[in-house]
């Protein structure tokens, strides 16, 4: 029996390399052998134990456990293995026909297709009963391999997956899933209030990202190309940070990065940068709840504020309503993923800006397999950007 090692999550903090057997597909599913797998907020969270909104039950209003064990792995790209007839041509995410050798990202989230969200709400990244590969699909039980930290991964029915042009490597196309967030992300910041107070995102405007990490990068490049006159990144000052200040400063990711320790002089120097106005946009992307207090600080009055990185349950913060929202009139935005068609959007912009932005050069590291627990302690450590599994 032919068997795919895979980067097991067993338990809090601890990897195993496990292997499984590859198994048969049917006519409706496919195959990947992997080619690289992104480290996400989302898989430090889970590996230190933290609550993330995956396993979060909405209608119960609690977080589960993780379906301990599990292979993680999310932000995914691999070549089509093997592949059924009818999966062939249906899973596509364009329409397309597929076949054995393609080099394909397969969407992460799985809709049911039958709950309210699924069959009334346009465009919808939301399901009551949605599956997550590398978050919430166990490998306990055959077919197993439900994550992109292994040899193989398995490719349910419902899958939508989508090609990678000849033009685009590996290691520009495990950015699609993170990319095709902030594509959503902006997507929600286009939409006016009302028809005298337009407060969406706009060409000319100012933009400020608070956070240098790569889901922050990626935003910041999102809204160059959509026309933003400004883009200010925000960080906090440590040693990771000041490694990331360089990077984004060498490849022009951002206009000014403004990285201090202390929270009054973020504000302070973010408001000077906007002649004491405030952001048009500011985006939240630290998964650091204080993070919020400030951002509602620097956007401007009837701004938009959008919060992307807030994705585990890391505490709460007490906020002034009347000061802070209605006293500015400002538009609150959570991000929640992203529909499965900005995947095909975001491999669009991977190609076209390719050559402007170096979207490569944003993945810093790139480890073996074997390698994964040590490839976990580095993306914790944040003197990176982003790091990849290579199975």
């Amino acid at each position: 029996m032919i068997k795919s090692k895979a980067a097991t999550l067993i338990s809090t903090g601890k990897i195993e390399i496990r292997e499984f057997p590859i198994p048969d597909i049917d006519e409706e599913s496919a195959l990947l052998k992997m080619k690289l797998s992104g480290i996400c907020g989302t898989d430090q969270h889970m590996f230190a134990g933290e609550k993330v909104l995956d396993t979060y039950l909405p209608a119960k209003g609690i977080f589960t456990s993780p379906p301990f064990p599990l292979i993680p792995g999310h932000e995914n790209v691999g070549i089509i293995s093997d592949i059924g007839e009818i999966a062939a041509e249906r899973m596509d995410g364009e329409g397309r026909r597929l076949k054995k050798g393609d080099l394909v990202v397969p969407v992460c989230n799985i809709r049911c297709g039958k709950c309210y969200y699924c069959k009334s709400t346009y465009g919808s990244p939301w399901c009551e009963d949605r599956l997550g590969y590398g978050t919430s699909l166990s490998c306990k039980d055959p077919p197993h391999l439900f994550g992109g930290w292994s040899e193989y991964m398995f490719l349910l029915p419902d899958v939508k997956v989508f090609k990678v042009p000849n033009e685009i490597v590996p290691e520009m196309a495990v950015l699609t899933e993170p990319l095709a967030v902030a594509l959503a992300t902006f997507t929600k910041a286009f939409l006016p209030t009302t028809a005298w107070d337009v407060g969406g995102f706009g060409i000319g405007n100012t933009v400020i990202i608070q956070g240098l990490g790569p889901i922050g990068v990626l935003h910041a490049i999102v809204a160059k190309i959509l026309g933003a006159a400004q883009v200010i990144m925000i960080g906090v000052g440590s040693e990771s940070d000041l490694f990331r200040e360089e990077f984004i400063e060498r490849h022009s990711f951002a206009d000014e990065v403004i990285n201090f320790p202390d929270s009054e002089k973020r504000i302070d120097e973010a408001l000077r940068s906007t002649n004491k106005i405030g952001g048009d946009i500011v985006v939240e992307c630290t998964g650091n709840p204080k993070a919020i207090l400030e951002g509602l600080e620097m956007v401007r009055m009837g701004g938009t504020y959008l919060i992307v990185g807030a994705f585990s349950d890391a505490g709460t913060v007490a906020i002034n309503p009347a000061i802070n929202i209605v006293g500015k009139g400002i538009r609150i935005i959570g991000i929640n993923g992203s529909p499965y068609q900005d995947y095909g959007r975001a491999l669009t912009i991977l190609n076209k800006y390719k050559n402007q932005f170096k979207f490569q050069e944003i993945v810093t590291h790139i480890f073996k397999l074997e390698e994964t627990e040590k490839a976990i302690k580095v993306a914790l450590g944040k003197k990176c950007m982003k790091v990849a599994i290579s199975p």
